[in-house]
């Protein structure tokens, strides 16, 4: 889960950041892979009051990244996903981009913002000529 890590190191620590490189991104829990969802299965949630439903979901609203976009900017970003992603699927990692795009102009947002869609890669897609080769972080 280590893009959806750098999106939370990215902004929550803004100040600190030198760039975002996410990999098979996703912005929330729930929307990775076939993740249980908060209170998707659970039979005991038609019976939680709502008050404290809504205090256990604010525990996790913190980790969801699309709220945070605008601590990125500024932050020059390279975003990678495999075009046939099941696991992260691609459209997460393009949200996000679209997001981030938002902040700048054009002109300016293409010297931050950087998206490849590798056609034909699934989730673990690192690996290019060899084995640990740093495929995904290669140009």
């Amino acid at each position: 889960m280590g893009a959806h890590g750098a999106w939370i190191l990215g902004h929550s620590f803004p100040d600190l950041a030198l760039a975002v490189i996410p990999q098979a991104g996703w912005t929330t829990k729930e929307t990775y892979g076939d993740s249980n969802t908060l209170f998707l299965h659970d039979l005991q949630s038609s019976f939680l009051d709502s008050k404290l439903k809504s205090i256990i979901q604010s525990t996790v609203d913190d980790n969801g990244c699309e709220l945070h976009v605008p601590n990125l900017k500024g932050i020059p970003c390279l975003a990678r996903v495999g075009a046939i992603d099941q696991v992260a699927h691609p459209w997460w990692t393009r949200r996000m981009i679209r997001l981030l795009h938002e902040l700048y102009d054009e002109k300016l947002g293409s010297k931050y913002i950087t998206y490849n869609e590798i056609p034909s890669k699934e989730h673990w897609w690192w690996d290019t000529k060899k084995e640990n080769d740093g495929g995904v972080t290669k140009k």
